[in-house]
């Protein structure tokens, strides 16, 4: 059994190592916190953690992570959390304050705590209890171990919702029909098919599950989906992996911060948009193309913003640059410098459209020699100048 003087160092030491808060309980009175909390988010959940017999966690629905590991031979418990495990963002802080009706808390006060805690994925709380159990218990436990009740018991909560849900279904004749539309939206993606997209297609007509207790959050979750949806299929169309994923990062952090249902539709057509227009511009025939000329084609891609020569593309494949020059061209059908500017002005669109920096930044940015040189070339391949094109484009999609 450990004496409390240790505990109250460990939480110290803990809470110094991981930025999690930590709170030490003697039955259910709390002892003490690292660090101190302008306000208590565990008291909401006591009866959940304490229900459970051994070591056990919770999430609210805004996705803060607490556990209770019990110190054995004793009434003693320490308590970690809140973990945050969402985007920090406005909104978000919002629907903490909410939860949890924190009113005589100001919100910056609010966002600054949350802001200066822990925060990350599910495996990393997961972690971090594991430290705690291991060194309280001198035993390191294997998940079903360390969390013998909430597993289970989250299992039967989801089971009993998933029946009733299926009589409410069947009773209202309210049932999902995605999957269709889902496999004629995204093979649209896949395609590269922009002009479907832009023609006004809308997806009101199809019905998804719940999947939040509020209309905002089940926007956002409904939004979450299609976008890992629309990046898969366009990994699969043939746009790079890190490009695609990067992309669908900025689309979900920009959603987690919205606040009307509106804007959340808009990025979410402008999103199949985006998406549909990197496939259709980066199509390429890679699939049967030699390994190291596809290995060119990604570093290409991912180096846009620098000033790439064909010797540097030439080492990271490990050819020479003549016999990459010789072999690209005939596995492609035209030269590689033609490809790397062809990159370049894909994504000087792409910035046009959807960033806020000026012609002068975009064309330093890309690493063109001067920006009448990138005007040039942007009007010779497109028909407009760049700023003619932002202004007939840059607007369009955006939310």
């Amino acid at each position: 059994m450990q004496d409390q003087k240790f505990l109250t160092d460990f939480c110290l030491l803990f809470y110094e190592i991981t930025n999690c808060p930590i709170h030490l309980y003697d039955g259910r009175k709390r002892i003490s916190v690292v660090p101190e909390d302008p306000f208590s988010l565990v008291a909401y959940h006591e009866d959940a953690l304490w229900k459970q017999r051994g070591t056990g966690y919770t999430v609210s629905e805004s996705g803060l992570f607490f556990a209770r590991v019990p110190i054995e031979k004793s009434e003693m418990s320490l308590v970690i959390g809140p973990f945050v495990m969402n985007f920090l963002s406005e909104a978000y802080v919002r629907q903490v304050i909410s939860e949890y009706a924190i009113t005589s808390t100001p919100p910056e006060v609010v966002a600054d705590y949350l802001h200066s805690i822990a925060s990350g994925v599910f495996s990393k709380a997961v972690t971090l209890v594991r430290v705690v159990f291991f060194s309280m218990t001198r035993r390191l436990p294997d998940n079903d171990e360390l969390f013998r009740d909430s597993p289970r018991d989250l299992q039967t909560q989801i089971s009993r919702r998933h029946t009733e849900s299926l009589v409410q279904v069947r009773e209202e004749e309210q049932y999902h029909n995605t999957y269709n539309f889902e496999r004629m939206v995204f093979s649209r993606v896949q395609k590269g098919d922009v002009d479907f997209f832009r023609s006004g297609m809308r997806s009101s007509a199809y019905k998804v599950g719940k999947m939040a207790d509020t209309s905002l959050r089940q926007e956002k979750n409904a939004f979450i989906v299609s976008v890992a949806l629309a990046t898969r299929s366009a990994v699969a169309g043939g746009l790079d992996e890190e490009i695609a994923y990067q992309l669908s990062d900025e689309y979900i952090q920009t959603v987690e911060g919205m606040v009307t249902l509106d804007s959340i539709d808009l990025i979410q057509r402008t999103m199949l948009v985006d998406f549909a227009e990197r496939v259709r511009d980066a199509s390429l025939p890679l699939k049967d193309i030699p390994e190291d000329i596809a290995r060119s084609v990604k570093y290409i891609r991912l180096h846009t913003n620098s000033n790439l020569s064909v010797q540097e593309v030439a080492d990271a494949v490990g050819l020479s640059r003549s016999h990459l020059s010789h072999k690209f061209k005939e596995a492609m059908g035209f030269d590689i410098s033609a490809f790397m500017m062809r990159c370049k002005l894909e994504e000087a669109k792409s910035l046009l459209i959807y960033s806020e920096q000026s012609i002068s930044e975009i064309s330093n940015y890309l690493c063109f020699s001067s920006q009448s040189y990138f005007t040039s070339v942007f009007r010779k391949k497109y028909g407009l100048t760049p700023k003619e094109y932002r202004v007939r484009f840059g607007k369009e999609f955006t939310p």
